[in-house]
């Protein structure tokens, strides 16, 4: 074939691979893009359902560690995604005649050492992180506990006097300094709502401490387990143990 006749053929090819190429990238930054906020979104959907009346607390933590490892899997899919189709609407055997044997590269991203290494690696961990935080999680109102702890867990609601307590800690951080985490003991175990961040020098109360405030009015709870690093001046704790204070002070005028 003489060199007229191949410049055609060459400048297709070049065409091909240079749209094949723009194609792959956009696939990867779109699918990477969508399934970094997927996992956040189904997770909240999930549990927005199950959500009581006049919530106070929930689990909806921005999931940053599944949700990087979702955009890698699903990126390196967005990237096998054009080459893929193309093969199977064209054969195998058209797709080898078409693009050669199978090298790393835009037509076969799926013979690219790294792009093995995420669907053999990264995928199950994201799959078994993904599912886990879909089934964590936890709706809280001062009338209904609505909690799961993972997929080897079910769904359960639990009812304020199954409580045995609330467990409050103040404790230093390296990094952020004094940190407040409030716990929900129950029957059948802990219910962890998390960091606390609060101004140390302040006396403003969060409004986690007002929900708390308000489950022990309303569900009469008043056994409280406070541990306090010395230095601690949280004035969350402070009105939190100062009703129930009170409260003892009211019982023992009887």
């Amino acid at each position: 074939m003489s060199d007229a006749q191949l410049a055609p053929k060459q400048a297709a090819h070049t065409l091909l691979s240079s749209r094949r190429a723009i194609v792959s990238v956009f696939m990867v930054i779109l699918c990477g893009s969508v399934f970094f906020f997927l996992p956040y979104k189904i997770h909240e959907s999930i549990w927005s359902r199950l959500a009581p009346d006049d919530l106070l607390f929930e689990k909806n933590g921005f999931p940053i560690a599944t949700s990087a490892m979702a955009a890698i899997v699903f990126g390196a899919a967005g990237l096998c995604a054009d080459p893929f189709l193309e093969r199977l609407c064209a054969g195998r055997g058209e797709y080898l005649r078409k693009y050669g044997p199978p090298i790393s590269g835009f037509n076969y991203p799926w013979e690219i050492q790294r792009v093995k290494y995420f669907f053999s690696i990264i995928a199950p961990i994201m799959t078994f992180s993904l599912v886990w935080y879909m089934f964590d999680g936890y709706e809280i109102s001062d009338r209904i506990i609505k909690v799961r702890q993972g997929p080897f867990d079910s769904f359960r609601q639990i009812h304020w006097d199954q409580v045995n307590s609330i467990d409050v800690f103040c404790f230093k951080s390296r990094h952020s300094g004094f940190l407040e985490r409030f716990s929900i003991n129950t029957a059948f175990n802990d219910i962890d709502l998390g960091h606390i961040v609060f101004d140390e020098y302040g006396n403003s109360v969060t409004s986690e401490a007002r929900g708390i405030e308000r489950i022990m009015t309303v569900n009469h709870i008043y056994n409280i387990n406070a541990e306090i690093s010395p230095g601690c001046h949280s004035p969350d704790i402070t009105e939190i143990l100062s009703l129930t204070n009170a409260k003892r002070s009211d019982q023992s005028l009887f």
